[in-house]
């Protein structure tokens, strides 16, 4: 916080005082690109930019799914094991072993959020959350299926439904792991 402040006094400095540094022909441009170096640092320093690359995405198509802020923990009772690891930064993220009725097993983590689709009618038939109606989600992108979503209150006599998300740890990827797979082409001499 200190060096940030520091910087900023040094660049708002700057900006006041450009004449001391004899750039009179140049003043509006030293000070315009001396403005944008202030608000972009600012921009970086605040986390508003730095945050945005917390995120999950489709392993099939790099489609965003989710971000940091909406992981949570919903327990269930019926999980096969559980255990906790760091994801996006955010420690302690509980991840579940569930199996279906096909045999078929999946870690799942679960979220307030999710870009996804849901498809079908929710159903309560072997579900994971007891009270919880389940949806197969999708991604809107390439259709892979990413997990489920979860609603309470499905009732018609209840007007708010809680939701949320169990997603396939396995089909989604953290943005920063795709960037570093990205590959600069050596410069050759």
């Amino acid at each position: 916080m200190v060096v940030r402040k520091r910087i900023m006094s040094t660049i708002t400095k700057i900006i006041l005082n450009v004449d001391q540094f004899s750039f009179r022909k140049l003043n509006c441009s030293i000070h315009l690109l001396l403005f944008l170096l202030l608000v972009s640092f600012l921009a970086l320093t605040s986390g508003e930019i730095a945050d945005s690359d917390e995120e999950l995405l489709c392993r099939t198509c790099g489609h965003k799914v989710t971000t940091a802020e909406h992981l949570i923990n919903k327990p269930s009772p019926v999980a096969l094991s559980h255990h906790n690891d760091t994801i996006l930064g955010k420690s302690a993220v509980l991840i579940q072993l569930f199996e279906n009725a096909l045999e078929s097993r999946f870690e799942l983590i679960t979220v307030s959020k999710a870009d996804v689709y849901k498809h079908g009618e929710a159903s309560l038939d072997h579900t994971w959350y007891p009270g919880n109606a389940w949806r197969v989600t999708i991604c809107p992108r390439c259709g892979m299926h990413l997990g489920w979503s979860f609603e309470s209150g499905t009732s018609e006599k209840s007007s708010k439904k809680e939701i949320f998300y169990g997603l396939i740890l396995e089909d989604l990827l953290h943005k920063d792991y795709v960037e570093s797979l990205l590959l600069v082409p050596k410069s050759y001499k």
